[in-house]
């Protein structure tokens, strides 16, 4: 098969709704815009970062502890801190949240 060259000019790189750090430091930070409690794995939360730019958590164990008490609304920083040997000698994800709760009028 021959390789083809094509030109990218006017085209706009495509990412993932799936936020998958890979690099200790990186961060997730925005409002939360969803909460879905059905997810294959467990809870993902939908984490709005931009003007039409919505990343989901991983379904990853701590990460959903750290962020149970997240509503919708709420700001979430979230820090990917890197992989450790969890307890069972398992390599495990681990992460920092930080949550701004925001205040919800209830008339």
């Amino acid at each position: 098969m021959m390789d083809e060259q094509y030109s990218l000019d006017g085209f706009e790189k495509q990412e993932g709704k799936l936020w998958l750090p890979e690099t200790p430091n990186e961060v997730l930070h925005g409002a939360v815009v969803g909460i879905d409690e059905e997810g294959k794995w467990g809870v993902q939360y939908d984490v709005s970062i931009a003007p039409n730019n919505v990343k989901t958590t991983p379904s990853h164990a701590a990460l959903q502890s750290l962020l149970s008490s997240a509503e919708v609304g709420d700001i979430v920083h979230i820090i990917y801190k890197g992989v450790s040997m969890n307890p069972q000698n398992q390599p495990t994800k681990r992460y920092e949240v930080y949550i701004k709760k925001q205040k919800v009028d209830k008339k």
